[in-house]
C-alpha cells in the first residue's frame, strides 16, 4: 500500500498474498511451520455453518500493469512466525520433543540439587573445531553443491567463543539462576546461510525450502529466539559479528566460487 501511494495508479486493485489454499491447507501448514503437533481434521463448510455465506472461491489476482506484487501466502506465514516476541527466562517452557523435555528435566534437577546454581540456555551453536551449520554450508559451496536451506525456523545464531567469553564474565559475577545467552539478533536457517556465502565471498546456488520438505526425526520449533530480561543477562554480539569471527578463526575455505 506505501508503493501504491507513492507511485499512484488510481482505481480498483486487487492485493494480495501469491499462492492460493483452503483454511485447512493454511492451518496445516502454519502447525508444520511453528513446529507444532495437532489433530487437524477437514470440515465441510455445511458442517460448520456460519451467519453470514462464505464463498467457496474467492482468489483475486490483479490485471493491471501496475499491480501490487505480494509474497507468497507462505512467505507471510513465516514473516508473521518471525516477528514474535523473543522468550525470556520467566516465560513457560514448553519444550515439543524428548530431548527438549530431558532438557528442562536436567535444568530442574540442577536447581533442586543446588540453589547457588547457573543454568545457561542458548541456541544455534557453531564454534571452529567441529561440526556445525556454518561448517557445512561452507563445505557445500566449496564442492559447488546447489543448498536448498529451511526458512521458516527462526533463531538465533551464537557463536562459541562470544558464549564462551559471556561465561566466564557470569562465573566472575555470580548471579544464580536460570540465564538466556544468545546472540543478538534473529534469522531463518536460509538467512543464516546467504549471509555465511557472502561474508565468505563464496558464490553458491541457494534456495529456500519449509520444514515439512526437510522433516526430521524430533520435532524444532518454528520460533526459539532468547533474549534475557535480567538485569545481570549475559549481553552478546550480534550473530553476523559471530560468523566474522568464526571465518577469521577458521582455516582458509578451499575450492568454491569466489566472488
Amino acid at each position: 500500500l506505501l508503493r501504491l501511494a507513492g507511485e499512484g495508479g488510481y482505481g480498483v486493485h486487487h492485493a494480495t498474498a501469491d499462492g492460493a489454499c483452503s483454511w485447512f491447507e493454511l492451518a496445516g501448514h502454519v502447525f508444520a511451520a511453528a513446529g507444532l503437533e495437532c489433530d487437524l481434521s477437514p470440515r465441510s463448510t455445511a458442517e460448520m455453518p456460519r451467519p453470514a455465506a462464505r464463498p467457496a472461491y474467492s482468489v483475486l489476482r490483479s490485471e493491471r500493469a501496475d499491480a501490487i506484487r505480494l509474497p507468497h501466502w507462505r512467505d507471510g506465514v513465516a514473516a508473521y512466525l518471525a516477528e514474535r516476541e523473543p522468550y525470556v527466562e520467566s516465560d513457560d517452557p514448553a519444550p515439543l520433543s524428548s530431548y527438549g523435555r530431558s532438557k528442562l528435566a536436567g535444568e530442574r534437577a540442577t536447581a533442586e540439587a543446588n540453589p547457588r546454581h547457573f543454568v545457561v540456555r542458548t541456541s544455534w551453536l557453531f564454534g571452529v573445531g567441529g561440526r556445525n551449520f556454518v561448517e557445512t554450508m561452507l563445505g557445500l559451496a566449496a564442492q559447488g553443491r546447489s543448498v536448498r536451506v529451511i526458512d521458516d525456523q527462526v533463531g538465533s545464531p551464537t557463536f562459541c567463543g562470544h558464549l564462551a567469553a559471556g561465561l566466564l564474565r557470569l562465573a566472575g559475577e555470580g548471579g544464580y539462576g536460570v540465564h538466556h545467552a544468545t546472540a543478538d539478533g534473529a534469522c531463518s536457517w536460509f538467512e543464516l546461510a546467504g549471509h555465511v556465502f557472502a561474508a565468505a565471498g563464496l558464490e553458491c546456488d541457494l534456495s529456500p525450502c519449509s520444514t515439512a520438505e526437510m522433516p526430521r526425526p524430533a520435532t524444532r520449533p518454528a520460533y526459539s529466539v532468547l533474549r534475557s530480561e535480567r538485569a545481570d543477562g549475559i549481553r552478546l554480539p550480534h550473530w553476523r559479528d559471530g560468523v566474522a569471527a568464526y571465518l577469521a578463526e577458521r582455516e582458509p575455505a578451499v575450492g568454491g566460487t569466489r566472488r
